[in-house]
């Protein structure tokens, strides 16, 4: 169940340390760092995201900006520059989702079989969409490395003279964005999925010890409810920035999906296969972050209901009011503390982008 860090033998769920193996793969490191100073080496290699961050914006913030744009040009622009940004704050937090990760592996109550394996699925399945996106990515650089307009599209007007240069330029570049940037954004959708399960098996414990009493002791059950909804507001405020620009990355990558399928008038099987395999996955793990995400309200209302129903007598009147006040207040997960997550985000969000991905497309039309 439990494995350990890799410097400083902290003990964390096994699903963790294979969560940050994954991130490790994508030169995000840091997660164990906690408040020490860093070395020499880790501060270079922050300082190297920085410059790789700052060095793909501007090319991509001009070309945004460029008088040759399309809804297919503005939209994939926007995508990058967000995982950029998601890049940015989750190398400059990395401690913070370390220490989130060993908090809730120190609060474990039982060990949950049936989530480990959904969660080794979830990891095989984001490294299964990498090579699956990197084979098409690379097929569509080879199929435009004949066609000079084409060419000019990926590099800003650009002509690159040569297929042969094209190719050895644009092929390692989106290897690179796949490694640095895309790969990134679905494992900590996995993270965030982890610890609202962790959650989840924290508020249920409450509820089942509070069941497990026929005089239930109202004092502590008062105290440990404030203790879970202060750790879920804590934790929130660590996460919701990270959280904020993952979601807006994936719901930007249904835009350039949409977008590029009604702009393209004919597109060859590669081309589909990576727009249909970036759409339908970054589809797929928006909707699991928002579902684990309202599983935590859901887990605290289920508390509450519960209380309602607990019997008291005159003595303990006073002290199980008090617990269904405390019950009664909201627990959620929140996208930059600005809104709560909850299944209806979801739909609200991917019917946002459909209808914005129609409407961009007739405005440039016309």
């Amino acid at each position: 169940m439990y494995a350990r860090s890799s410097n400083k033998g902290i003990r964390c769920n096994r699903y963790y340390e294979y969560i940050f193996y994954l991130f490790n793969c994508s030169a995000v490191i840091g997660f164990f760092d906690g408040h020490s100073k860093r070395s020499f080496c880790k501060r270079s290699f922050l300082l190297l995201n920085d410059i790789i961050n700052v060095f793909l914006s501007v090319p991509i913030i001009m070309q945004m900006f460029g008088s040759k744009n399309s809804a297919i040009g503005v939209g994939s622009s926007i995508s990058f520059l967000l995982n950029v940004m998601h890049r940015f704050f989750l190398c400059r937090h990395a401690a913070r989702f370390g220490s989130v990760a060993q908090r809730l592996s120190k609060l474990a109550v039982k060990r949950d079989i049936r989530f480990n394996k959904h969660i080794y699925l979830l990891l095989f399945s984001c490294v299964i969409f990498g090579l699956i996106f990197m084979a098409s990515a690379t097929s569509v650089v080879i199929h435009t490395s004949n066609k000079i307009e084409e060419q000019k599209r990926f590099s800003m007007d650009f002509n690159m003279g040569s297929p042969k240069v094209f190719l050895v330029v644009f092929i390692p570049l989106s290897v690179c964005f796949l490694l640095l940037f895309v790969i990134p954004v679905n494992t900590f959708m996995i993270y965030f999925v982890s610890v609202c399960h962790d959650i989840q098996q924290l508020f249920l414990a409450h509820k089942a010890k509070m069941n497990s009493r026929s005089e239930p002791d109202y004092r502590y059950l008062t105290k440990n409810y404030n203790y879970l909804r202060n750790l879920v507001i804590e934790i929130d405020s660590q996460t919701s920035c990270v959280v904020f620009w993952a979601a807006l990355a994936n719901v930007f990558n249904l835009y350039f999906g949409i977008a590029v399928i009604l702009d393209s008038e004919e597109s060859f099987i590669g081309e589909k296969i990576y727009l249909y395999t970036l759409i339908i996955f970054s589809t797929f793990m928006f909707f699991l972050m928002c579902l684990w995400a309202d599983g935590v309200s859901s887990s605290a209302a289920s508390v509450a209901r519960e209380a309602q129903m607990l019997d008291g007598d005159l003595a303990s009147s006073a002290m199980h009011f008090r617990y269904i006040l405390a019950v009664s207040q909201e627990v959620h997960m929140t996208v930059w503390n600005l809104l709560p997550l909850r299944k209806s985000f979801v739909l609200a969000s991917i019917g946002t982008m459909i209808t914005y991905s129609v409407l961009i497309k007739d405005i440039v039309k016309q």
